[in-house]
């Protein structure tokens, strides 16, 4: 004898069913067909037995008679051997109610033969909360920092909003430092104004882009100082090979005295007003080092500060400009790019190394050679820029002054004769045609470096990540005698 209820009957599937619900879900169906459908009645209408939505003709029936009939009517358990799943719709909103019309908990299992729809929903996207912007260098293109972008989409997941400049695509990086940073500092805000639950910003400059970065910073920074680009918290800015000391006396070649003069020419033709910022013939990156400077101020607004630099064979932008080391700031003399094999021994032993890995010093190895930490040094940047002789120099104590970390990379097939490190580094990617340069310059080697890269900036960073980004690290050294 079948059993009969006042508000519920046997459905195909052997499963008791509220009237309510059915009529609830019937709502939902109407809805749905008018392009009405809300969150929760599609979550509801997730996962509903497929003989329910075979018979359409007796739900159909069942609507027009009321509520008073359908609780009546009885479906043999026997006409279904077994309940099949049919997925009607998704839901993209966690607005789903957590009780069923007849006052049962969904969690706890509705007697009405519905699924939970909150243990079955799709999995929602999580509202992003830092924002990591990723600026090329001269005449790039915003698929330079391809490989990074990856890297950090691939680690921060949906909290986590990559975004590579395009304001400053090709020849418009010729037209100076101030321009270009403007153009930036303009761009991160329209993608600061898209996401509204972003809480923290990280800039990245690979080569004329850590300049790039460095100057939009100080346009982006907030009145009180403590936080940037409408109320973020200033996190991590992170350059690749940028010259941050300019090339005035770090090109690869020593120039003799008399041809410095004439050589603001052929800079200009190629990098424009860019070229004069870079030589120091304009006192720009001069007042960005300045500590009594609202950039330097932007600056020493982040909590941390790291430069990628290639130990040796960077034709482009020589160590001692990438990582502001000079005479007066090391005990190194680092000046032109084509001295920099002898000094990678020397930078090993500098103080406030924590990492040395000697087989990548030795050459058996790509890699990261040296982790270098300089700590804020706080009022004795006065005392370091007055024992300084050279402009550079004083550029070099004040920016080191902050306290900085510093990553030292070398590239064994980048030597004297071949310094095409610059591009490697990064892991370069470009577009078109030119990816035929990417393989000629071996830009795949620097891909370990952009992992390394990615987790630092995520805060993943440790021990255990940078042996596990670079394969074959051994963890940490003393640093090697100096080579004689």
């Amino acid at each position: 004898m079948m059993n009969t209820h006042a508000n519920s009957r046997q459905g195909p599937c052997g499963m008791w069913q509220h009237a309510a619900c059915e009529r609830r879900a019937a709502g939902a169906r109407r809805e749905r067909s008018r392009g009405e459908v809300t969150a929760g009645g599609l979550a509801r209408e997730m996962l509903v037995p497929a003989a329910t939505h075979t018979n359409r003709s007796q739900n159909q029936t069942d609507r027009r008679e009321g509520a008073s009939n359908v609780a009546h009517r009885h479906h043999a358990p026997s006409s279904v051997s077994a309940p099949s799943t049919h997925i009607v719709a998704r839901s993209t909103t966690p607005s789903v109610d957590s009780n069923c019309s007849s006052g049962v908990p969904l969690r706890a299992g509705c007697p009405c033969g519905l699924v939970d729809a909150l243990s079955m929903a799709p999995h929602l996207p999580v509202a992003p909360t830092r924002l990591i912007v990723l600026q090329h260098g001269l005449y790039g293109s915003a698929s330079n920092l391809l490989v990074l972008k990856q890297n950090l989409e691939q680690l921060g997941g949906d909290s986590v909003v990559v975004h590579s400049a395009t304001s400053n695509e090709g020849s418009r990086t010729r037209d100076g430092v101030e321009a270009g940073g403007r153009r930036l500092a303009e761009e991160v805000l329209l993608v600061r104004r898209k996401y509204p639950s972003l809480e923290s910003l990280a800039l990245v400059g690979n080569s004329l882009g850590g300049l790039y970065v460095r100057y939009a910073s100080t346009l982006l920074l907030d009145p009180s100082g403590d936080t940037i680009a409408g109320g973020l918290r200033p996190e991590t800015l992170l350059t690749f090979c940028s010259p941050h000391l300019g090339v005035r006396t770090f090109t690869y070649l020593p120039l003799p005295a008399p041809h410095k003069s004439w050589i603001g020419w052929p800079s200009w033709w190629v990098a424009g007003t860019t070229g004069d910022d870079l030589l120091l013939r304009t006192p720009l990156l001069e007042t960005m080092s300045c500590p009594q400077s609202s950039h330097y101020r932007a600056l020493g607004a982040f909590q941390r500060r790291r430069a990628y630099a290639n130990l040796k064979g960077d034709f482009m932008v020589p160590f001692g400009t990438a990582a502001f080391e000079t005479a007066a700031a090391s005990a190194a003399t680092w000046t032109f790019g084509f001295r920099d094999s002898h000094l990678a021994h020397n930078f090993a032993r500098a103080p406030g190394v924590r990492f040395v890995d000697e087989s990548v010093l030795s050459g058996s190895r790509d890699g990261i050679a040296v982790v270098k930490e300089d700590s804020p040094a706080g009022l004795d940047v006065r005392l370091s820029q007055v024992l300084a002789e050279t402009r550079e120099g004083r550029m070099a104590a004040s920016i080191n002054a902050l306290g900085w970390s510093k990553v030292g990379v070398i590239f064994r097939s980048a030597g004297r004769l071949s310094p095409m490190a610059h591009n490697r580094l990064p892991a370069l990617r470009r577009d078109g045609w030119r990816r035929g340069i990417d393989a000629l310059e071996q830009v795949h080697q620097g891909r370990p470096v952009m992992l390394h890269a990615a987790q630092y900036l995520l805060g993943l960073e440790s021990e255990e990540a940078l042996l596990e980004a670079l394969p074959g690290q051994s963890g940490l050294r003393e640093p090697p005698p100096a080579m004689i």
